[in-house]
This record gives C-alpha cells, structure tokens and sequence, in this order.
C-alpha cells in the first residue's frame, strides 16, 4: 500500500476516532452522574466493579488479537483472501471457546461476588445485574470480536467506530428514558446490553459479506500461534485497567470505588482523546514493516511522536489542574463521601498521561510482533503494579494504588523506549530521552503557572468553563513556545501535516 492510501484511512480513522470519542466522552459523564443522582454512590460503584470485574474475558483471549492482526498484515498486503479466511475462521474458533469459558466465568461471579458486597447489596440483586450486564460482552467475543481484529489490521476501524457511535448514543438515550421512567438500575443496564449488541452482530454480518470469508478453508492456528507471547502484554493490559479497583473493592466499600471511578472518567476521557490520533497506527506501521520500508517507519514514528508529546502536553497540562475543580462541580450535592482530592487528581493525570506517551513504543512492537522479545518486561509491569499497590492500598487507599499504576508505567516506557529503538527502528535512544526531558519542563511549568487561578466561586459548569479556557490557553502558548524552541522543525512538519489531513478530508466532505 502507498504512503497516500495509508493517509487516506488514516483521516478516515481518526475522524471517525474523534467524533467517537467526544460522544463516548459525554456519555461517560453523563451516565454516571445520572446512577448518582438518582441511586447513589454505592450503585455507581458497583456497576463499575462487576464491569470491571468481567473486563477478565480480555485476559482470558490470551493476546490473540495482537497475533490474529500481526498475522493478517501481510494476508492483507499480498490480497490473499484464502490465507486471510484461514486466519479469521482459526481466531473466530478460538474466540468462541473463551465466549463459553467466559460463560462459566460470568456464572461464577454472579454467585461470588455478591458476598464480597453483602452488607451494601442483596446477594440477588447483585447476582442478576452481573448476568445482566455480561450480556453484551459474551455476545461481543462470540461473534464480532474476530472481526473486528479484520476491521483493525485492514485500517478500516472507522466502520467499527461509526457503528460504535450508533450504539453509544443508544444507550444513552435508552438509559435516560428508562431512569426518568422510574426503573430500576437493573432495568437500565439490560437497556444499555441491548444497545452494545448491536456491534458485534453488525460486524459479523458486514466483514463475512465485504471481505467474502470463506468457511471452506482449514483454519490456520499456526499463523496466531504468537498468541501465548501475547498473553503477557494482554496480562499488562488486564493488570493496568483492573488492579486498583479489585483492590479497593476487597478493603474499601462502593463509595470509594465511586470517587475513583470519577476521577477516572476525567483521565480516561482524555486518554481516549488523546490516542485517537493512534487510531490505525499499528496496522499503518504493520505495513511499513511488512514492506521492509525502513526510512519510512523512522521518518513516521518521529512524526507519531512529536505529536502525541505536543498534544500530551496541552491536554494533560490543562486537566492536572482542572480535573479536581471538575469532579467538585459535578458532584454538588452528592453528599454521601467527599469527591474532593487534589492529590489524587494529580496522580491520576499523570499516570495518564504517561500511558499515552508510551503509545508510539507499543504500537512498534505489536506491528513488528515482538510479542515473545517483549514479553518478560509486560510480566515484569503487571507484578510491579500489583506488589505496590498491594503493599500501599490499606495504609494510603486511592493514593496508594495508582502510585502502583504509576511506577509500573515507568518501568515499561523506559524498557519499551529502549527496545524499539535498539532492535527495530535502529535510533539513538537520546532521542527519547530528550523528549520526555522537554515535556516534563513544559508540565511543570503549566503546573505552576495556572496552579493560583482558582477563582473563589465555582458553584457551576459556566464557572468552570470560565476558569478552564484561560488555563487551556496557557497551556498551548507554553507548549508551542518549548517545543519551538526544542524542536522547530518537527513542530512545523506536524503542524502542516496536520493541515493537509482536515483539507482533504473537508474536500471529500464537500
């Protein structure tokens, strides 16, 4: 594929990645606030632990979505659509062993977990919502998981993304009807599973037909059989999103998790922002790769860096010292536990943050597929995670586990940033090094720019909003000013670069 047609789905992806995230953004605030306001803290609390507790299903298919797009790649490249079926019909067989092990699982924690939670909850009220809510996630690895890993390797996840959309927007809706109706939470999350299986069986139905998967083919399980170096990175992932609040659930009660699943909403909302932009990026340089277009992966992974640093920069500048202001606001009137923590805030911004600068290092080694290579430094992230934030959770609660995250985070950018660069892109790692150098300056001196201008009164959005365009609008003339300073030509080629991406993208618009 021409560095033009990998342009072409690029805009089409992050496009699409954009208005995703800006509906699914909106959704995440207003869904949450509504369990708030009308069931309490402890009712958005479990909802977001069985939810986080059934993310398990991500770990138990075992990295084979990392293998099944490595594997496709060159199937894609080379056109060849028999070799393309072979690989699909051995993921889909795969997937939908670990649907009937997730079944099991779904069946387990509906009997279990309601004990954990038996002085706040009926043990079957919390056994159905877990069926309830599971619905949409079994449906999902059944069928339309496979095909979405087809979707992602061809650089065509704006056709999930938009039907994605459709099912967000569902929910939401669905959701505020049925509140305002007077049903019960239980009732509103069999709303929001129906509105979530509309993706998979729409996927199932369109890739099966557009790319004409064929099932007379033998599945080829040899072409993923990278899977099980996968695991581990998967293992990562899984520890990442997951340890704190499995945690905070066996020594904390519902509240809690709700005060951590708020400030969360902030970071993760800007995260997803933010790696919009890495929308179809791995399956851009599994491309490159597989072309062996050496100068072309440099050229671009410089490019993919600068600007995630740029963009890091300006939004999580902002939101370190807005995020706090926010949730107050949000959360007036909810009286049940304080929503106020700075210091937590900040933690959370920064691991954030963090996560996202290491995108560019991750995206290279799953395009390159060097999930075996890698795999003892995502084992080594998972158990850092997990000790410290075991050792530290009774002792410093929220604080204490995302300072596990934090440490942990580190550890893998800096064991990434040094194998990419050693073993397949072939740079100096200083340049690495300088670059989280400069970023760090320019945070740090947002941070103590904006820090002082709280206003006194801040009782509503319009107050807010007030106060976050002045600190957003530092934030961006002190980035450009570092990075023009550090980096003017590479500055500029983003700039233009990202020019030429919104012309032609309003010029096939109009």
């Amino acid at each position: 594929m021409s560095r033009k047609g990998r342009g072409e789905k690029a805009v089409y992806n992050v496009a699409a990645s954009i208005l995703s995230q800006i509906v699914a953004t909106i959704s995440g605030f207003v869904l949450p606030h509504l369990i708030m306001q009308n069931f309490g803290s402890a009712y958005n609390g479990i909802t977001s632990s069985v939810t986080q507790f059934l993310s398990v299903v991500a770990l138990l298919r075992g990295g084979i979505g990392g293998a099944t797009r490595v594997a496709l790649y060159k199937a894609l490249a080379n056109k060849n659509m028999d070799e393309v079926s072979s690989v699909i019909k051995a993921t889909e067989k795969f997937m939908r062993k670990i649907a009937m092990v997730f079944l099991g699982f779904i069946l387990a924690l509906s009997c279990l977990y309601p004990f954990l939670v038996k002085d706040e909850f009926s043990w079957l009220f919390t056994a159905s919502l877990v069926l309830i809510i599971s619905i949409s996630t079994f449906i999902q690895y059944f069928f339309g998981i496979t095909y979405q890993f087809l979707l992602q390797a061809d650089q065509r996840q704006y056709i999930t993304t938009f039907v994605d959309i459709i099912a967000v927007l569902l929910n939401v809706v669905l959701s505020v009807v049925l509140v305002k109706a007077g049903v019960g939470i239980r009732g509103v999350k069999l709303g929001s599973s129906i509105s979530f299986s509309i993706l998979p069986l729409f996927l199932y139905i369109y890739c099966r037909k557009h790319y004409k998967i064929r099932d007379d083919v033998e599945p080829n399980f040899s072409a993923i059989n990278q899977r099980w170096d996968a695991f581990f990175h998967q293992l990562a992932t899984f520890i990442h999103s997951n340890t704190d609040v499995t945690l905070l659930n066996f020594f904390y009660s519902q509240r809690v998790i709700s005060v951590y699943t708020t400030y969360y909403l902030v970071g993760n909302g800007i995260k997803k922002i933010l790696l919009t932009i890495t929308t179809g990026v791995e399956a851009a340089f599994g491309d490159i790769i597989a072309r062996d277009e050496r100068q072309t992966l440099i050229d671009d992974l410089n490019i993919y860096e600068t600007i995630i640093h740029i963009l890091s920069c300006v939004l999580f500048g902002s939101a370190l010292i807005l995020i706090t202001p926010f949730v107050e606001v949000y959360t007036l009137g909810i009286t049940d536990i304080d929503y106020t923590r700075y210091t937590f805030g900040y933690l959370v911004i920064i691991t954030e943050m963090l996560y996202c600068l290491r995108a560019p290092y991750e995206a290279i080694v799953n395009a390159a597929g060097h999930f075996k290579q890698t795999k003892k430094y995502a084992f080594a992230e998972a158990g850092l995670n997990l000790t410290i934030s075991l050792c530290l959770v009774r002792q410093f609660e929220l604080i204490g586990v995302v300072v596990g995250t934090f440490f942990a985070i580190v550890f893998r950018i800096i064991v990434y940033g040094i194998y990419t660069d050693k073993y397949i892109v072939h740079r100096s790692t200083f340049i690495g090094i300088k670059r989280f150098m400069i970023t760090s300056i320019t945070i740090l001196l947002i941070f103590f720019t904006c820090r002082f201008m709280k206003p006194s009164e801040m009782t509503a959005f319009s107050h807010w909003i007030m106060y976050a365009i002045p600190v957003t609008g530092i934030s961006i003339v002190i980035t450009a000013s570092v990075n023009l300073l550090f980096y003017k030509e590479e500055t500029i080629i983003c700039g233009k670069k990202i020019l030429n991406i919104a012309r032609k993208f309003i010029k096939r618009r109009t």
